[in-house]
């Protein structure tokens, strides 16, 4: 019996590592052209937002490729990274950093959606530089 077990343990990995065999269905989708050299790429934890490192500038572009905003960064950064989770209500931070002289930089935005107020009840002058909207729930 004992020169028997060896013979049917390689038996059952053999049986068992067939069966286990998958295949992978790959898709691909260009969602931005390629400009310049990209240091890094990296999404939002939401998967909404993707962040792109080239030389001198960090752009944002929507889960659809548009782009959103840019700013620029010391052309020697060249890592990128991403902290937070916005929709859990932890504001995310975005890191730049350069292999090269060990310089990390943290950047904040926010994001500007435009309000368009026309034709909405108003207090003051309709002219006025600010415009403040306040959404509020009368039920």
């Amino acid at each position: 019996m004992k020169r028997r077990l060896p013979f049917f343990t390689l038996l059952l990995l053999f049986i068992g590592s067939n069966g286990a065999l998958a295949s992978v269905d790959w898709q691909s989708r260009l969602l931005l052209p390629g400009k310049g050299s990209v240091m890094a790429t990296v999404a939002s934890f939401d998967g909404q937002k993707l962040f792109v490192l080239t030389r001198g500038h960090l752009t944002l572009y929507d889960g659809k490729g548009n782009k959103i905003g840019s700013t620029t960064v010391p052309e020697e950064m060249n890592q990128l990274q991403i902290t937070g989770f916005q929709p859990a209500g932890i504001p995310e931070k975005i890191f730049v950093s350069s292999t090269s002289t060990g310089q990390v930089i943290q950047l904040d935005y926010s994001m500007v959606i435009p309000i368009d107020a026309a034709g909405s009840p108003f207090l003051g002058n309709p002219e006025a530089p600010v415009t403040i909207a306040i959404f509020s729930d009368f039920q």
